[in-house]
């Protein structure tokens, strides 16, 4: 699988320093604004704010709408993304029959899947193989690399897939030649981070604990409103 990085431009520090940059009495003051301003909190404790967020790519909230797709998923069951929308979901392109970085992403995944339990965000694979990726091949690669249910393995033909890869910038050359990335779309259907393959396990559990307790808390910053 080639290691090309898609659409994972890194954004400015400027972006990225959003809260970084203010003082830690300015923020301790608009977090206190916020108490104050009914709608704002479901409850006081705050979680890390969504800014904090640090994959190879990060997005505000609204900046990249994620690419809308409808895909039958192992079981024959109609996927989409609009119909996810109750959780935080991961999005990643994978083949069952890759042998190079594919096992190593399925077993980083299958580690997070330990480590965060019941914040792991819903894993949503696109195939990359339209003609090898059966769901004998999809479970027996689960089973191999250890990664749990549940978890919605996409697949179709070339002509169903090649809009969706376009769309999230994978490049699809041969059977188990292709681009790989994983992106966090959150609940309003935005993608919030980008990461390469390989990525670092406890990088990605930080994000992600982010982004769910932001949907679990229900808090805004007042900029975010």
């Amino acid at each position: 699988m080639a290691r090309a990085r898609p659409r994972l431009g890194r954004v400015s520090s400027s972006q990225r320093g959003r809260v970084s940059g203010v003082g830690a009495a300015a923020v301790a003051g608009m977090a206190a604004v916020a108490l104050g301003l009914p709608g704002l909190l479901v409850r006081a404790s705050l979680p890390t704010p969504s800014s904090a967020l640090v994959g190879d790519a990060v997005y505000a909230p609204g900046a990249r709408p994620a690419p809308p797709f409808t895909l039958a998923d192992q079981a024959g069951r109609p996927v989409s993304l609009r119909g996810l929308r109750a959780g935080v979901v991961l999005v990643t392109f994978m083949d069952s029959r890759c042998r190079s970085d594919c096992p190593v992403e399925a077993a980083e995944l299958a580690l997070l899947q330990r480590q965060l339990g019941r914040l792991m965000p819903l894993v949503v694979v696109v195939s990359t193989d339209p003609r090898g990726d059966t769901p004998q091949s999809i479970r027996a690669f689960a089973a191999r690399y250890h990664l749990r249910e549940p978890y919605r393995w996409l697949v179709g033909s070339r002509t169903r897939l090649a809009p969706v890869w376009r769309a999230y910038g994978i490049e699809v050359r041969s059977t188990s030649v292709h681009s790989s990335a994983i992106y966090l779309i959150d609940r309003a259907g935005d993608e919030r981070v980008g990461w390469g393959i390989p990525f670092p396990p406890s990088l990605f559990a930080r994000d992600a604990r982010a982004l769910q307790a932001r949907r679990a808390t229900g808090w805004r910053w007042p900029w975010q409103l």
